[in-house]
């Protein structure tokens, strides 16, 4: 009996200098899901290109978006991050949105972004990843069935700069 006591006060002295030393880690939470995406790989000039999303954090802890737009043969575009707030930091479906340039200069260009999500613990999502070219012949792609009812849920753009054709050079622009 009095081996148990001691055994159990040696523990209890034991749990308490290490929980009070920070040596015990805090556990990180799980990281974002990204469930669906969907983003058409060819558009007009001009066009505005809607990348479509459904994530979830099982912790409800998601706070941003990170998308970073590359063009083919240029450095990237400043990384732009999309905050989440209230009911879209447990689970989110919608788009993101990037405006083109009506110009003829930009059908030789290729673009891709990579997408990312972020929670409070800055634990992220698997990263994904859509290109972009552009072709006047080919007729609009259709947005599929099951994001249609996303299609009005605007959750923010990919960048506040305006691509420029074949130079890979971001100008100012105010998104959409």
């Amino acid at each position: 009996m009095k081996k148990s006591v001691l055994f159990v006060l040696f523990l209890a002295v034991l749990v308490l200098n290490c929980a009070g030393s920070g040596e015990f880690e805090v556990l990180p939470g799980n990281p974002p899901v990204i469930h669906d995406s969907y983003a058409p790989r060819v558009i007009r000039p001009g066009a505005i290109w809607r990348v479509y999303l459904h994530v979830e954090d099982y912790d409800g802890d998601m706070k941003e978006i990170v998308a970073l737009l590359t063009q083919t043969g240029s450095a990237p575009f400043p990384t732009h991050y999309t905050k989440l707030k209230g009911e879209d930091s447990k689970e989110v479906a919608g788009y993101l949105y990037l405006s083109t340039p009506n110009d003829i200069a930009i059908l030789g260009d290729r673009f891709q972004v990579e997408l990312l999500v972020r929670d409070q613990r800055d634990n992220t999502s698997e990263p994904i990843t859509f290109s972009l070219r552009f072709d006047f012949g080919q007729p609009q792609e259709e947005i599929p069935e099951k994001w249609k009812g996303q299609a009005n849920r605007k959750l923010g753009y990919i960048t506040n700069e305006h691509i420029s054709p074949s130079q890979g050079r971001p100008t100012r622009g105010d998104g959409l």
